[in-house]
């Protein structure tokens, strides 16, 4: 295979791979048939460009970012109205905005918020590969946000666990893990229970915001599409 074709190949496939829909039959297929079948870069146009066809059905990450930005004043406006609280206020706007460009329902594909993530976009690699894109552990309503939530706290759990472990070693003072945790845990639910939960909820709102978009707008384009195929049969 020559340079030529290796770069188009590799262009094709890193164009496929920035898309933000990627649906995992067509990637299992695509992938598997550049590995085993000869190089045609007219075929691989043909697929490339039914991936952008898929696409158009799909809301991208400008728009997502758009509806965050839209619906983050009135997040913090109903939530002050609610609670006349500016603590849980600031906490629940910030967990929504937070959500809505870096801590959403597409941490688990090459997307603009795990790009957000810089030079720390390595800690979603192993959630990427456990996860499926638009699953229901992803995606999902109130159990997308707790998975997320679960799976950062034991990313930031295990490398502060080896970086204290180090500290031990170099200055020899004392820290049980285990109680540290404990005593965490009790502040979060008992001291400071109402901002645990305002922030929980800015955190789902915010991926809320993704999920439901994705499906409405998805679901306005592709009525729209069977609409326009029975007017043209007409």
């Amino acid at each position: 295979m020559g340079k030529t074709e290796d770069y188009s190949r590799e262009w094709l496939s890193d164009r496929y791979n920035s898309t933000n829909f990627l649906i995992d039959k067509f990637r299992f297929y695509y992938l598997n048939w550049v590995e085993s079948e000869p190089f045609d870069l007219a075929i691989e146009m043909k697929i490339f460009s039914i991936c952008l066809l898929v696409k158009k059905i799909m809301p991208s990450g400008r728009v997502h970012d758009r509806i965050t930005l839209w619906i983050f004043p009135w997040i913090v406006i109903i939530t002050y109205l609610v609670t006349r609280n500016g603590e849980v206020t600031l906490l629940t706007g910030a967990g929504f905005f937070f959500s809505g460009l870096m801590f959403g329902p597409d941490l688990d594909i090459h997307s603009a918020q795990y790009k957000r993530w810089g030079f720390l976009r390595w800690i979603w690699l192993p959630y990427r590969k456990l996860f499926r894109h638009r699953s229901l552990f992803s995606h999902g309503l109130i159990i997308g946000t707790v998975i997320r939530v679960i799976y950062l706290f034991l990313i930031i759990f295990a490398i502060a666990i080896f970086l204290v472990a180090i500290a031990q070693l170099l200055f020899g003072f004392a820290w049980n893990w285990q109680k540290f945790t404990l005593n965490s845990l009790d502040l979060l639910s008992n001291k400071y229970a109402a901002e645990t939960i305002a922030l929980w909820l800015g955190l789902e709102l915010g991926a809320m915001s993704h999920s439901l978009s994705d499906w409405m707008i998805s679901a306005l384009k592709k009525q729209r599409t069977v609409s326009k195929k029975v007017r043209s049969k007409r």
